[in-house]
């Protein structure tokens, strides 16, 4: 009799933190199709833009976490990303013959979704004693975040960690001027 898999434990966390420092940077350029052409996409847009946000932040909230370090940089997405495009519809789950998948509820046929996990990674540096994150937003998201950055202090992090068993990664994430652990 073959062993069965269980399902992976998958626990998610809230963690409150304060913004230490930051840098930002930003760039515009023409891309160019260095690698082997066999390679290139020639649906990739002609310029690449982009923004990023590095951050590094102190846990404080819950207790068990406090003064753990984060270095969280955030990359803005290039403005033709497909991310950025996604609908909920193309999260529908399908079975193997192609066919959309429903679940009944209360007599009613309602849609399974099959919706990402993360908007990024988050593993401990074990070197520097620090976690390390990056996460992916929308163009838009990076700006708000920079104009919060130039006007306001302190700053707060609110982060939603998901743990699927050994492995970590950003769910969510929001820059606020409200202490998260407060609300």
């Amino acid at each position: 009799m073959a062993k069965t898999r269980s399902k992976s434990k998958e626990s998610h966390s809230h963690l409150a933190l304060r913004v230490k420092s930051y840098s930002a940077s930003t760039n515009a350029s023409v891309y160019l199709p260095v690698a082997t052409p066999t390679f290139v996409d020639e649906n990739r847009s002609a310029y690449s833009f982009g923004t990023d946000l590095e951050l590094i932040a102190f846990a404080h909230w819950p207790e068990e976490r406090a003064e753990e370090e984060f270095w969280l940089t955030i990359y803005s997405l290039q403005l033709n990303d497909r991310r950025l495009r996604l609908a909920l519809k193309d999260f529908h789950k399908v079975n193997e013959k192609g066919e959309l998948q429903y679940r009944k509820y209360r007599g009613d046929d309602y849609p399974i979704y099959d919706l990402p996990r993360q908007i990024g990674f988050l593993q401990k540096n074990r070197h520097y004693g620090v976690w390390t994150g990056a996460a992916w937003v929308s163009p838009n998201v990076v700006s708000d975040m920079l104009a919060l950055l130039l006007h306001r202090e302190p700053l707060y992090i609110a982060l939603h960690e998901i743990r699927v068993e050994r492995r970590r990664a950003i769910f969510g994430m929001s820059l606020q001027t409200n202490d998260p652990a407060e609300e």
